[in-house]
């Protein structure tokens, strides 16, 4: 059983306007945002872990993190001498297959950067009480960089930073969370917050810059939001992010999960904004679901995902 570290986090969120996913606008936006929190000399050697946003093998570009801000985060840090590795556990697919369909797995691996399956899994017992296995390269890396991208969820009301880290479960352990959780969205929000905790070391970098909004987390509209947000602090990112999208914190599940938790970040007031304010970005156009569907697959869904898991790796595995 693996016990967390605390991890210092700060109230510091920073938004930038973004316009678009050209590598060398991102690539500077960071150079001022990373270094905020961490100083350029400390990057250097250091190993790091990409956590995108890679849903499932067949959903649009729109449903995942954006393959060229994924592309400009990567430069960015093996520019500073990092070990850099990507990773994140589909729902569909490997997170090799989606990165190879949406056109950037060879040029990935071109800068250096390894492609993880998260197959290696350590156990762990969360705060409230879930035992359940996670990544071990999450818990061994020094900085898990965490890359979602703005979407509207039918279950969380919105995807953002501490939503996008339900990642490092393995794809068909989440599916047995949703069998045993997922009924109550509450529940599932407790169970998301306490998983979160569980990274060591954490750096957000969320993809703003087309958002889905409507629906999600699969299918949605595009909106050009035109926003990098980025912090050491996921509850405090998606507190800020609310704001930024003019929505009600009440009707997060998260952030009232955070808030009855006292986690630091769900106090909207003592957010400091290090760069521009929520306002800058409004009005934003963003819309939510109305009504919030609780996710609880059936026993039927989790062992026809087991079924077609197998299936996916055996064709995937190399014939001698």
């Amino acid at each position: 059983m693996v016990t967390c570290p605390t991890r210092q986090q700060s109230s510091d969120v920073w938004l930038s306007r973004c316009t678009s996913y050209d590598q060398a606008m991102i690539g500077e936006i960071l150079d001022k945002a990373v270094l905020h929190y961490l100083p350029q000399q400390w990057f250097h050697g250091r190993t790091i872990l990409l956590k995108p946003n890679l849903v499932s093998l067949h959903a649009s570009s729109l449903a995942i993190t954006e393959p060229d801000f994924i592309l400009a985060a990567a430069r960015w840090f093996t520019d500073q001498g990092c070990k850099v590795s990507i990773g994140d556990s589909p729902a569909f697919g490997s997170c090799r297959s989606i990165l190879r369909r949406h056109g950037v797995e060879q040029k990935l691996q071109d800068m250096g950067v390894t492609i993880a399956d998260f197959s290696d899994a350590v156990q762990v017992r969360l705060s409230q009480g879930t035992q359940l296995s996670i990544s071990r390269q999450v818990l061994e890396s020094e900085l898990v960089v965490n890359m979602p991208r703005v979407k509207a969820h039918g279950q969380m009301y919105v995807t953002l930073g501490v939503k996008n880290l339900f990642g490092i479960v393995n794809g068909i352990r989440k599916a047995g969370l949703h069998f045993s959780h997922g009924e109550s969205t509450s529940r599932f929000a407790e169970l998301i917050l306490a998983l979160h905790e569980q990274v060591p070391q954490l750096l957000n970098i969320c993809d703003g810059v087309v958002a889905m909004n409507g629906t999600g987390p699969i299918s949605g509209r595009p909106l050009e939001l035109g926003c990098l947000a980025v912090s050491d602090n996921a509850v405090a990112l998606d507190s800020a992010l609310l704001s930024v999208l003019e929505l009600p914190h009440h009707r997060s599940p998260l952030w009232i999960a955070a808030q009855s938790g006292a986690m630091d970040g769900w106090e909207v007031e003592k957010i400091n904004y290090v760069c521009l304010h929520p306002g800058y970005f409004h009005p934003s156009g963003f819309t939510a679901p109305d009504r919030l569907v609780p996710i609880r697959f059936s026993i039927v869904h989790v062992v026809r995902s087991l079924i077609k898991r197998g299936l996916h790796f055996f064709r995937q595995t190399p014939k001698k």
